[in-house]
């Protein structure tokens, strides 16, 4: 007896909108780190008044901004990941019932 199998298509949907997720948080980074760095320094730096204390807190923010994006595009990167493995896994998984049918 040969029985067909459908597609897994709960995985499929879910692989692909874990995907688009990832993909999201990445696009969203990368926006974050456009607007970030785009700013002039005179915005960020008050000429007037040089404060060494405010200097560091101002290096301090700046490094905490870096490692803010850092970390979320690494996160965006293994959301992404993760959503085209269950993708795949999902398709191979309905294309090796198919091959033993």
């Amino acid at each position: 007896m040969s029985e067909s199998r459908r597609p897994d298509w709960l995985g499929l949907v879910l692989g692909l909108a874990v995907f688009l997720l990832g993909i999201a948080i990445l696009v969203f980074t990368f926006l974050q780190a456009s607007e970030f760095f785009a700013q002039s320094p005179d915005n960020v730096v008050k000429k007037e008044d040089v404060d060494v204390a405010q200097v560091g807190k101002n290096f301090a923010d700046v490094i905490l901004q870096i490692g803010k994006l850092l970390v979320m595009s690494g996160i965006g990167s293994m959301i992404s990941s993760r959503g085209v493995r269950m993708y795949q896994a999902a398709r191979h998984q309905s294309d090796n019932h198919t091959k033993n049918s």
